[in-house]
């Protein structure tokens, strides 16, 4: 009896571990950081492995689609993914635009982030990112985009 416990557990194990492949594989196939989105947001301003202090402006040029009510979230991340620093880019069209539009408006925020406290230059923990993250205020999976930008924080 203990033999077809132990043997009926792991078959349970297993499949669990399916359905929840298939879910996570499934749900809504959200697009991935770092997928070409070029044609939607152009990021000036931090480029990638640039020192980076706090009170970071961010600036670039991004699609209507890309905005909800002209602001997109933007977050800073440690080496491990830590946040350490969230804010909004706001449209900033020019004076007889709109800023939804299908053409590229222009963005910029001002970031404030809590500076990770030993950096050590040539190591994993002068690493980090800035996160720019499509609005979504459906929350569909299918909705979501974001593009990171992999920098380096000041000592």
């Amino acid at each position: 009896m203990r033999r077809y416990q132990q043997a009926l557990f792991v078959i349970v194990i297993i499949v669990a571990v399916i359905v929840a492949i298939v879910f996570i594989q499934g749900n809504g196939n959200p697009k991935p950081a770092n997928e070409d989105l070029s044609d939607i947001i152009k990021v000036y301003y931090p480029q990638p492995g640039t020192k980076i202090s706090s009170s970071l402006k961010v600036t670039g040029a991004a699609r209507g689609q890309w905005y909800f009510e002209a602001t997109f979230p933007v977050t800073v991340v440690n080496w491990d993914g830590l946040i350490i620093g969230e804010g909004y880019a706001t449209a900033r069209p020019a004076e007889d635009k709109d800023w939804m539009t299908t053409e590229f408006t222009p963005f910029e925020g001002t970031i404030k982030f809590e500076k990770p406290t030993i950096i050590e230059p040539g190591t994993y923990n002068e690493r980090g990112a800035v996160i720019f993250q499509k609005s979504n205020p459906s929350d569909l999976p299918e909705n979501d985009a974001a593009v990171e930008i992999p920098i380096l924080f000041e000592k």
